[in-house]
C-alpha cells in the first residue's frame, strides 16, 4: 500500500472531514478555524475557501455542485446547515440555525 501526506496544515488545526467535486478538488473542514480550505492535486496547494460563522464539520456536494456544510460548536449549539455555491464569487450561504428534531 502506497500512502502519502499530500497536505498539512500547522498545530493546532483540527482538520474534520473531507469531500471532492466533480473535478477531483479536495475540501476540507477546519473545525478549530472556521473554515472550509481547498485543495488542489494539480497543484499541491491548500486555500481558504469559506469563512464561517461556527465550526463546520460535515460537508457534501449536491447534483449541482454546490458545497454543503453541517457545523456547530460542539455540545454547545446551535447546529447550523450551510449551502455554498459553485460560483466561488457567488458563496451565498443558507442557515438554519433553530432547527428542531422530532426524535
Amino acid at each position: 500500500m502506497n500512502v502519502r501526506v499530500v497536505a498539512t496544515w500547522p498545530a493546532p488545526t483540527f482538520v474534520e472531514n473531507l469531500a471532492i467535486d466533480s473535478a477531483g478538488t479536495i475540501f476540507v473542514s477546519l473545525y478549530s478555524h472556521n473554515r472550509v480550505d481547498r485543495y488542489d492535486p494539480a497543484t499541491g496547494m491548500a486555500a481558504p475557501f469559506a469563512d464561517l460563522p461556527a465550526p463546520p464539520v460535515g460537508l457534501a456536494f449536491d447534483a449541482g455542485g454546490s458545497l454543503w456544510a453541517t457545523g456547530g460548536t460542539f455540545r454547545e449549539g446551535p447546529g447550523y446547515t450551510w449551502k455554498i455555491g459553485p460560483d466561488d464569487n457567488r458563496r451565498s450561504m443558507a442557515c438554519v440555525s433553530e432547527a428542531e428534531s422530532n426524535a
